[in-house]
């Protein structure tokens, strides 16, 4: 997380705090569920972490540090295609020939798309073809990162891919907090994924609790 970025969540987090825990004789005013969802994001979401960083910090050796799939032997095309919220969205597309299906890869919630290409690389030598993606605010996307645009922004993804690729059904696959997106819309569209992989997914709610605690169990 960049120095501005960590000086952001700290004022942020730092000014809810203050504001509960303060000795005024009138209860101090609750945060709007907006101002907790934009502290969520700030405090879960992690884009400007580099690849060097999310190696060395998991202990990820095999992790390659490249720009983008090129770099280790994948073939792809890049696609830029628009979000829900007119924000534009970056795209890796990694065909295979003789395809056992299409994978499409929900990033964590650290750094990049670059930074789970060893992923890819496994997908696509097992014969998968893979779609990934940069969540809003992360790598090459534009916008704001949050939270409650995760849903939306594989939503879009998937419509690009059936679109595209003429795939009637896709299988999707998250990654950590990847799983969120994955399988709330792998529920409200079972018609387009016949199948969701789930790699270490997060646990959203824990954290979400965990956070109510840290405000004073306000929701």
């Amino acid at each position: 997380m960049g120095i501005a970025r960590k000086l952001c969540h700290a004022a942020m987090a730092a000014t809810i705090l203050l504001t509960i825990s303060s000795c005024a004789l009138e209860p101090p005013p609750k945060p709007t569920p907006e101002q907790v969802a934009r502290v969520l994001s700030y405090t879960i979401l992690q884009p400007d972490t580099t690849c060097a960083q999310l190696r060395d910090d998991f202990e990820l050796d095999n992790l390659p540090l490249v720009d983008h799939p090129g770099d280790i032997d994948i073939a792809y095309k890049e696609h830029w295609l628009a979000s829900h919220d007119d924000e534009v969205l970056r795209v890796w597309y990694m065909p295979v020939a003789d395809e056992r299906g299409l994978v499409i890869v929900s990033a964590g919630a650290v750094g990049p798309l670059k930074c789970y290409l060893y992923s890819a690389l496994l997908l696509t030598e097992a014969g998968w073809s893979v779609v990934m993606y940069d969540y809003e605010g992360f790598g090459a996307s534009s916008g704001e990162p949050r939270i409650e645009t995760l849903q939306p922004n594989l939503n879009a993804v998937l419509d690009w891919t059936l679109t595209q690729t003429g795939h009637e059904q896709v299988t999707l696959m998250g990654m950590s907090l990847g799983a969120v997106p994955s399988v709330a819309v792998a529920v409200e569209r079972p018609e387009a994924v016949n199948g969701v992989i789930l790699d270490s997914p997060l646990a959203l709610g824990a954290e979400i609790e965990r956070f109510k605690a840290l405000i004073g169990g306000q929701s």
